[in-house]
């Protein structure tokens, strides 16, 4: 599948479709990096189909939304290890 749209004739929908597939982790293609240049160009491309720049648009936004989520949690997990560690001192001094 990855390998077909690789090959497509570049118009904006296989760019699509190939930019959508390679932001899907755990897929042979998966590459966030370039997959958020590819979104980016076709949200901002004129002439682009509406419907092809809205779905990058949308992409991007998960994209996004999912970033956060993750930053997140890894500063709740910070916090939770300092707060341990706090709890660690203060049950070693009694």
């Amino acid at each position: 599948m990855w390998r077909d749209l690789v090959n497509k004739d570049g118009s904006d929908d296989a760019e699509l479709r190939a930019a959508l597939l390679q932001s899907v982790p755990g897929h042979a293609g998966y590459d966030a990096a370039a997959a958020r240049a590819r979104l980016d160009a076709l949200a901002a491309k004129t002439p682009a189909s509406l419907e092809v720049a809205s779905m990058a648009r949308l992409r991007l936004s998960q994209l996004n939304e999912g970033s956060q989520c993750r930053d997140e949690v890894a500063a709740l997990k910070q916090r939770l290890a300092r707060v341990v560690d706090i709890e660690r001192r203060l049950n070693q001094g009694k």
